[in-house]
């Protein structure tokens, strides 16, 4: 049985960004709060399902995780939470009014003061994490953060670093973003090292050599495949070459007798 789509379950695409991420999630929870559906016991089960799915999403390692894998623990929970609010439908206006709310609310002050101590006062990349930002907002957002200095909401220690962050415009973040995907993607590569048994690479490298029409795209992995293996072997000789030679250089330690 294939697990519950949380992209789905949140009513966004797979691509989305975590702002509008967010604005999604904010705009579905105002509409299934469990205060809408009184006397039944299954709203709060599902409002924690969403609330659970937002949270995967929302965190950039746990969503790599999920995009991978495609599972989760608890589906059950996530199931039944999109059999109810498969149809409840939320549009742009919904979201725009969720936006209008959040504005200058204390919701918003909070997440802004809870982000800068989550991240040790720099906040770069403040606009990417707070509902409907504009790079407008990155002053706001500092008034904010230095009022919170003043009030003593955010530790001393703080201020020098909220200070000297340069806040990045949403332009920038977008940019970073793709450099960052395109850099993980390269190391995801790297990780993927195949430890096919020799008589497999035998296989692969036969394959390889075949001429024949039909298998040409089957011969063309089959040689990449070899070719990684081939690159493990090296490399795992080459370290225990190295190790071998700097144990061998390394001076013995005379034991001392004890008088």
């Amino acid at each position: 049985m294939a697990s519950t789509d949380l992209y789905a379950l949140l009513k966004v695409d797979k691509d989305v960004q975590p702002p509008q991420l967010k604005k999604a999630y904010y705009a579905l929870a105002r509409k299934v709060h469990p205060d809408k559906r009184p006397g039944d016991a299954q709203a709060k089960a599902d409002f924690l399902a969403l609330k659970k799915a937002y949270d995967i999403l929302s965190d950039p390692v746990r969503r790599r995780r999920y995009d991978r894998t495609g599972s989760v623990e608890d589906d059950a929970d996530f199931a039944a939470a999109y059999e109810h609010y498969r149809g409840i439908p939320v549009s742009e206006e919904d979201i725009r009014a969720t936006e209008a709310e959040y504005r200058h609310s204390d919701e918003e002050r909070t997440d802004v003061v809870e982000y800068a101590r989550k991240h040790s006062g720099d906040v770069a990349r403040i606009l990417e994490s707070i509902i409907g930002s504009t790079d407008d907002d990155a002053e706001r957002y500092r008034a904010i953060l230095e009022d919170a200095l003043r009030a003593g909401d955010l530790p001393k220690k703080y201020k020098k670093p909220i200070a000297k962050a340069t806040i990045l415009t949403l332009a920038e973040l977008e940019a970073d973003a793709e450099e960052m995907s395109s850099s993980e993607e390269d190391d995801d590569d790297d990780e993927r090292v195949d430890l096919a048994p020799p008589a497999e690479v035998a296989t692969a490298r036969a394959a390889a050599a075949s001429d024949e029409p039909s298998s040409d795209l089957l011969a063309m992995f089959a040689s990449r495949r070899a070719e990684r293996q081939q690159g493990f072997d090296a490399f795992a000789a080459k370290w225990e070459r190295i190790s071998a030679e700097e144990e061998a250089a390394a001076p013995k330690k005379k034991s001392k007798k004890r008088r």
